[in-house]
């Protein structure tokens, strides 16, 4: 309930200020550099204060923060402080969980909006703290890497410097550097002259001196893999170099999905020579820990198989849903929501972002991915998360051409993933909003 979910975010601001759980501490070091908390806790405590009575609640409570405000004769720069925090406290983790924070237009709008490191450190701070009070579960280590990700990338954009930290001519300047004694200069010239400007904003020079050697170490080989559990233990990044074609992310999530793999995210890399280097985060659908080196073998070989059509994709996630089949779940005592379908063409300069809200359920992924394929749009960024028993999955695809969606083909896409979840037609745009 509202009430308890309050206290006990309030409870998780007093945890980040005394440190007392290790996953608190970072955001303890973001704390000590408020001056004064009052706007932070009392933001927290009106943050949900509009809910009740119908959808926007986030708008209402805005609206009802400054007569609390005034009564408690708080000054003017903490009372726009916690109306600042009521306004956007859902902003954070809407925007670090379902967006492509390479998008510099996105982190850019959000610095704006946000305004100082001030708030931006308030706003931080209550982000995790409205999360951890949630339910049990709710927070983990990925939603963590995420948040921090757009924190950092804010921090970075209103310190005026957003290039800092691997910008992408030094990142791309220090692979070169760590591959000349094996490659020539040549080579890798070319490489990165094939890849989308995005893939030099996402990548850092670690990560793009792995993804040539195994470009170059595949040889003529259908594909070559890479698997690595990230440093803070809870997932495993799975790098893959392939040949493109249709469809390609379908069976790729469909295989994983088959063997008991939970997909966290997909970024997708297409070098104008039809070479993909895709990356997925992945955990244990069981444990929610990174996949098991003994099973990554066969997750290789099923792969290769499927890019080839010789693996029966749809069979194999069949199968395994037989095998261990979802529970039925209720959204903390809510009736089962109708998978919902939105599309926002504002957000990304080069492609049609679609969120698809539903019911969560092992293979949902694979089942949006597969019904896109079938429309022949490329998926070229994806975002999985869940929260409540509710899958909020979102693509960012192109159609023909490489280029957004066209208005008058929103509906047909929208239709076609509904049928394919088993829902009603319920078209929204960012501008019906």
């Amino acid at each position: 309930t509202v009430d308890e979910h309050t206290l006990r975010a309030i409870e998780a601001i007093d945890e980040v200020a005394t440190a007392t759980e290790k996953v608190a501490r970072p955001f303890g070091r973001v704390l000590d550099e408020i001056e004064d908390s009052v706007a932070l806790y009392l933001g927290m405590l009106l943050h949900d204060v509009g809910k009740g009575r119908g959808g926007g609640h986030s708008e209402r409570g805005a609206r009802m923060a400054p007569r609390a405000c005034a009564r408690l004769g708080l000054d003017e720069r903490a009372t726009e402080d916690v109306v600042f925090l009521v306004a956007e406290h859902l902003e954070m983790s809407q925007i670090s969980q379902h967006r492509d924070l390479t998008e510099t237009s996105l982190v850019a709008a959000f610095a704006e909006r946000v305004g100082s490191v001030h708030r931006l450190n308030l706003l931080h701070v209550l982000t995790f703290a409205d999360h951890r009070a949630v339910a049990p579960g709710i927070w983990n280590e990925w939603k963590g890497t995420l948040l921090w990700d757009l924190y950092n990338r804010t921090r970075r954009h209103l310190a005026g410097h957003p290039g800092d930290d691997d910008p992408v001519e030094t990142a791309r300047a220090r692979a070169i550097a760590a591959l000349g004694a094996e490659f020539p200069e040549g080579d890798l010239e070319r490489h990165f002259a094939l890849l989308p400007e995005r893939y030099l904003r996402a990548t850092d020079a670690d990560r793009m001196a792995r993804h040539f050697r195994l470009v170059s170490g595949r040889g003529e080989a259908p594909a070559a893999f890479e698997w690595r559990d990230l440093p803070d233990g809870h997932c495993t990044e799975l790098a893959l170099v392939t040949d493109d074609r249709p469809g390609l992310l379908a069976s790729v999530a469909g295989t994983l999905t088959a063997h008991g793999a939970d997909i966290l995210s997909v970024d997708l890399f297409n070098r104008r020579d039809g070479v993909v280097i895709d990356t997925f985060r992945l955990s244990e659908v069981s444990s929610h820990r990174p996949v098991k080196p003994e099973r990554r073998a066969r997750v290789e070989q099923d792969v290769v198989l499927a890019l080839s059509g010789r693996h029966d994709v749809a069979a194999a996630v069949a199968a395994r849903l037989r095998k261990n089949p979802p529970l039925a779940r209720r959204a903390l005592g809510r009736a089962a929501r109708g998978p919902s379908v939105r599309f926002d063409q504002e957000v990304s300069a080069t492609a049609t972002v679609i969120e698809v809200k539903a019911q969560d359920r092992p293979g949902l992924a694979w089942t949006i991915a597969d019904a896109l394929a079938r429309l022949g749009l490329d998926i070229r960024f994806a975002k999985i998360a869940t929260a409540k028993a509710l899958a909020l999955d979102v693509f960012y695809v192109t159609g023909a051409g490489g280029l957004k969606l066209a208005p008058e083909d929103l509906a047909g896409v929208e239709a076609a993933l509904l049928a394919a979840l088993g829902g009603r037609k319920t078209t929204k745009t960012k501008e019906d909003e």
